[in-house]
C-alpha cells in the first residue's frame, strides 16, 4: 500500500533510524535545504521533503534510557531510568583542542593550524550548539580505577591496589566527561525538536523499514515499512530521490539489514565490520547505602568492565532518592554468554553480573561503607527493546552488602563498532560518511548514504560525537549534490 507522504516535492528524502547521527543528519539537511530555496526561487519553498523512519518509539538510539518501576512497601509506585547504553562520551581538551581519549595528542602547534572544517573544529562547534540548547553538560565524577589480579579459587583475591583512603580521582585534568540532561537521550530529543519546527518533515516512529530497493520504473529508491503492530501484507511504501541509513545493521546481512544482497556498491563497505558484545546490569540501592562516586574501573575483572552512578550526573539524583548504577561487562563475559541476540542464560549471567559487583564495590567500598537494607518488590517496564522488561531483584549470600531494589539484565549484541583492520574499505575511507550515486536513464540522479559512528574516521569511531560529526558530514555531501541538481535545473529554465 502507498505511504500518503506528499509526493509534489522535487527532492524527497528518507532518514531512517532517529539516533544522533540521523537526526543531525536531518537537521542539518533540512536546515541547508531551506536556505538553498531561499537563495533560488520562492517555487522551490516546497521542493524538499524528509521523512525520518524509526523503529523506536522515540528517538535516542544508544542515548536512549530505560525506564524502570519500582515498587515500594505501601505500594507507591516510581520510576527510575537508566542510560544504559552510551551513560557518557569523553573528550580531551588540553591546550585548548577537542579530542576523542583514543586519538594521539597533537603537538601544541598542529593545534594551532587546525582549519576551521577538520574534525577537531566540527566537534567544537558540536558541543556549542548542544551546550548553549541545554542538552548536555560537562559531569566531573569521581572516577577510580585499580588492577584486578587473578588468583585463589573461583574469582580469586583481588587486590585493588590501594586502600580506598590512597586511591585518588583518575579523571585527568585534561579530560572532560559529558552527559545529555537530564538524560543522555536529551541529544535526541532536542535534534528531534528542531527537525519538528519544519514543515517539510514527516516523522514515522514505531515504524520497521523492511527493504530500501532501487526502482528502476521511476529512478528512485523504494522504501518499504511496516507500522508497529500492523500484519504481514499491511506494509506501505513510497519513493525517494535519496535514502539515508544511520546504522550499519541496516547495511549488513542481517534480520535488521534493508539492501538488497546483491547491493555492492560503496555503502557494502560496512558489511565488513565487526561488532563487540558488552552485558549490561541495570540495578538500584536504598539511599545512602553506598559511598559516593562516578566511575569504578577494576581493570582485569573477568566479569566486570566498568561501573557508572547513574544518580551522581547533573540533574539525576532527587533527595531520598535511589543510586542507580550502570554495570558494563567486559566482552569476554558478554560473548560467553551469548546465543543469538541475547543471553543463553539470563538468570545465571544476571546473579554472575551481581556476584562480580558485589566483588567490585566491596573491593572499593569496604563492608563497613555501606548500610544493609532488605529487597523491595519490583515491576520491571522499559521503553525500549521489550527484552529489557525480564529480570527480578536478587540477595546477598553473605549479608554484609545492601540489596538491591532492581536488578536487570540487558545483552547489547551490537555494542560498539570494532576498530576495522587496516587496508579495509571502511578503515582507508576517511569521509565520515558512505555515498552512493546512480544516474538514471534521463539524466536524473539518485542517492544512497550512510552515517553513524561506524563511517567517523578511526579517532571518533564509537563515539556519540562521532556519529553526530558523521551525520553532519553526510548532510553537507548531500547538500552540496542537491545544489548542483537544482542551480542546473535552474540554468536550463
Amino acid at each position: 500500500m502507498k505511504s500518503k507522504i506528499d509526493s509534489s516535492a522535487s527532492c524527497r528524502v528518507a532518514v531512517v533510524g532517529a539516533g544522533v547521527s540521523g537526526l543531525q543528519c536531518s537537521r542539518d539537511l533540512l536546515s541547508r535545504l531551506s536556505s538553498l530555496r531561499d537563495e533560488t526561487a520562492p517555487s522551490l519553498k516546497t521542493s524538499f521533503h524528509v521523512s525520518l523512519f524509526e523503529w523506536g518509539r522515540g528517538p535516542g538510539g544508544r542515548t536512549a534510557r530505560r525506564r524502570v518501576k519500582v515498587e515500594g512497601e505501601e505500594g507507591a509506585v516510581g520510576e527510575l531510568s537508566f542510560d544504559h547504553a552510551a551513560p557518557f562520551f569523553q573528550t580531551e581538551t588540553g591546550t585548548g583542542s577537542i579530542r576523542p581519549l583514543s586519538m594521539p595528542c597533537p603537538s601544541p602547534q598542529s593545534i594551532e593550524s587546525a582549519q576551521p572544517g577538520t574534525d577537531e573544529e566540527q566537534a567544537r562547534q558540536l558541543l556549542r550548539e548542544w551546550e548553549s540548547s541545554g542538552w548536555v553538560e560537562k559531569w566531573k565524577p569521581v572516577e577510580l580505577e585499580a588492577e584486578w589480579e587473578e588468583g585463589g579459587e573461583g574469582h580469586g583475591n583481588r587486590n585493588v591496589g590501594k586502600d580506598l583512603a590512597g586511591q585518588q580521582s583518575s579523571v585527568s585534568t585534561e579530560t572532560d566527561y559529558w552527559v545529555g540532561v537530564p538524560s543522555m537521550n536529551s541529544i535526541c530529543k532536542g535534534l528531534a525538536a528542531e527537525v519538528q519546527k519544519a514543515a517539510e518533515v514527516e516523522e514515522y516512529f514505531g515504524c520497521h523499514v523492511l527493504s530500501v530497493e532501487g526502482e528502476e520504473s521511476v529512478q528512485k529508491w523504494k522504501v518499504t515499512w511496516r507500522e508497529r503492530g500492523a500484519k504481514e501484507g499491511e506494509e506501505k511504501f513510497e519513493f525517494f530521490d535519496a535514502a539515508v541509513l544511520s546504522d550499519k545493521l541496516l547495511i549488513q546481512d542481517n534480520k535488521y539489514g534493508v539492501l538488497p544482497k546483491s547491493y555492492e556498491g560503496p555503502l557494502s563497505a560496512a558489511r565488513e565490520l565487526k561488532s563487540t558484545t558488552v552485558s549490561v546490569l541495570l540495578t538500584a540501592f536504598p539511599c545512602g547505602s553506598l559511598p559516593a562516586f562516578g566511575i569504578l574501573r577494576p581493570r582485569g575483572h573477568p566479569v566486570i568492565e566498568k561501573v557508572v552512578c547513574d544518580t551522581e550526573k547533573p540533574h539525576r539524583a532527587k533527595k531520598g532518592g535511589p543510586v542507580c548504577l550502570v554495570v558494563h561487562s567486559t566482552e569476554a563475559f558478554a560473548k560467553r554468554h551469548l546465543e543469538g541476540d541475547w543471553f543463553r542464560d539470563e538468570e545465571t549471567a544476571r546473579e554472575e553480573m551481581e556476584r562480580g559487583l558485589r566483588e567490585v564495590l566491596k573491593k572499593f567500598f569496604p563492608p563497613e561503607g555501606v548500610v544493609s537494607s532488605p529487597v523491595v518488590p519490583v515491576e520491571r517496564e522499559s521503553d525500549a527493546d521489550p527484552k529489557a522488561e525480564r529480570g527480578e531483584g536478587s540477595s546477598d549470600t553473605d549479608g554484609t552488602f545492601p540489596l538491591p531494589l532492581v536488578s536487570i539484565a540487558h545483552m547489547w549484541d551490537c555494542a560498539q563498532v570494532a576498530r576495522p583492520e587496516t587496508g579495509t574499505t571502511m578503515q582507508s575511507s576517511g569521509k565520515g560518511y558512505l555515498l552512493d550515486s546512480a544516474q538514471g536513464n534521463t539524466g536524473g540522479t539518485i542517492f544512497l548514504g550512510a552515517c553513524g559512528d561506524f563511517c567517523a574516521s578511526s579517532s571518533w569511531r564509537g563515539e556519540v560525537l562521532g556519529a553526530a560529526l558523521s551525520g553532519r558530514k553526510l548532510a553537507a555531501a548531500l547538500f552540496d549534490r542537491f545544489r548542483k541538481a537544482h542551480t542546473a535545473c535552474l540554468t536550463q529554465t
